[in-house]
Formats: C-alpha cells, structure tokens, sequence
C-alpha cells in the first residue's frame, strides 16, 4: 500500500482531496485492515479499538459511503485547480472569476445523464472490489 491518508483538519480542499483519494484508491486494503482489528483473532486490540473498528466495518461496507466517497473524489478533482490558483498572491478578481465560473460548470455537468452514469460506473467498480 504505502500511501499515508492526510490529516484533514487542513482547511484547502487539496488535502481533503488527496485523503478522499488515498481512501478510495486503497478502499480494499483499509477495509482489510480495520476488518482485521475487528475480528481480533490474537486478542491484540482492546475493547475500545475492536468496537470503533466494527463501526467503521459497517460505514465503510454500506453503499451511500462508497458512492459518496467516489462523488466527493470528484467534485474535490474538479475543484482542485480552483483551490491552488485561489492561493496564488498574483490571482486577481477576473482571474478567480474565470476559474470559479469554469469549476461551477464542470460540478454542474455531473448533473446530467452521463455525468452520473460515469459517476454510477465508477461507484460499481468500487462495489465490486474484493
């Protein structure tokens, strides 16, 4: 795996961006992994750890999750040229209003029928990851 899941408390989009990645991206192996806390087979994990463990089972294994996970990738995918150019010093007004305006179309175009069937398409594949 790897990959270390940031710190949120970060108030930029991209860091919510790059955990929402890494969540999804690495969904089987952390869904493996709290499992594995769960069943607490060598008795390894006090009690307080195995129950915070069952319930995030649950959250991770229910399908609002997985398909929020997927939307909030991409609507935070879509926003994160917003965020870095927002941060620059050099952006003026017109400037941000060109890339909020560009960022406003691009989240309302997975309003339409093939916006969320790509959306759709992909929560599937999350879904049938094993």
């Amino acid at each position: 795996m790897g990959t270390k899941l940031k710190s949120v408390i970060n108030p930029r989009w991209s860091c919510h961006y790059h955990s929402t990645v890494t969540v999804v991206e690495n969904y089987v192996e952390i869904l493996s992994a709290i499992e594995e806390v769960s069943d607490n087979l060598y008795n390894a994990f006090d009690v307080d750890t195995v129950a915070t463990s069952i319930g995030l089972c649950r959250i991770l294994k229910r399908d609002t999750f997985r398909f929020c996970a997927v939307l909030m990738k991409k609507v935070l995918e879509i926003l994160k040229p917003a965020d870095a150019c927002l941060q620059l010093h050099e952006t003026d007004m017109n400037e941000s209003t060109k890339v909020m305006d560009t960022s406003i179309n691009m989240t309302q175009s997975l309003r339409s029928d093939d916006g969320f069937d790509a959306l759709m398409l992909k929560f599937k594949k999350l879904k049938n990851k094993k």
